[in-house]
């Protein structure tokens, strides 16, 4: 499978995420989206697409590649594995208030801001692979550790994964629920601490 979109490039890596956590593990995204595409004049089609037999499916889904709300509070807790958060600094360290009413501001005890767009270059591609593992290295993550990523909702916390990849840190999952759960659950330990990074 190949996913791209239309600049938003969240969408493009949410669709790669989900599929890899249903065990599909030859799936892409193109770099650059349907822009860098046609910027390469590469082939575009309009119309409906070609239809094809349903067929019945069968997920393997891959576990590792996910983390709940249970999950985070043990690993917030024991402090054992990186999160990395999506969202802008602004909105990690509590200065801007939530998009979601009732949600609370800040981050998660121990979690390290990298907001998404700090992955990309001004064109919208994922940086060297070499420059994201620097990144990453600085933030906690090893081969090892097996990073958690979060974000407001799921989507761009996705960003962060395909980063993660391509930095080969392979082993890594996603906090499905990210701050639109933990912020609107009842006691989950919050901060606005500024010194962690």
């Amino acid at each position: 499978m190949v996913f791209y979109d239309q600049g938003n490039v969240a969408s493009a890596c949410r669709a790669w995420w989900m599929t890899k956590l249903f065990g599909h593990e030859k799936t892409q995204i193109i770099h650059g989206g349907l822009r860098a595409w046609q910027q390469q004049n590469l082939p575009v089609e309009q119309g409906t697409g070609a239809e094809h037999a349903p067929q019945t499916y069968h997920p393997r889904t891959e576990y590792s590649r996910i983390a709940g709300l249970g999950d985070m509070l043990e690993h917030v807790r024991l402090q054992n594995r990186p999160i990395l958060d999506a969202r802008s600094a602004d909105r990690f360290y509590g200065m801007a208030p939530e998009p979601r009413a009732g949600v609370k501001s800040g981050h998660m005890p121990g979690a390290r801001n990298i907001p998404y767009k700090t992955v990309m270059d001004e064109n919208g591609f994922f940086l060297p692979a070499a420059q994201l593992e620097t990144m990453f290295l600085h933030a906690g993550v090893t081969a090892t550790t097996h990073p958690i990523t979060t974000c407001g909702s799921g989507m761009t916390a996705a960003v962060l994964s395909v980063a993660l990849e391509l930095a080969g840190f392979t082993s890594n999952a996603l906090y499905d629920g990210s701050w639109a759960e933990w912020g609107s659950t009842p006691n989950t330990p919050i901060t606005t601490d500024t010194t962690h990074d």
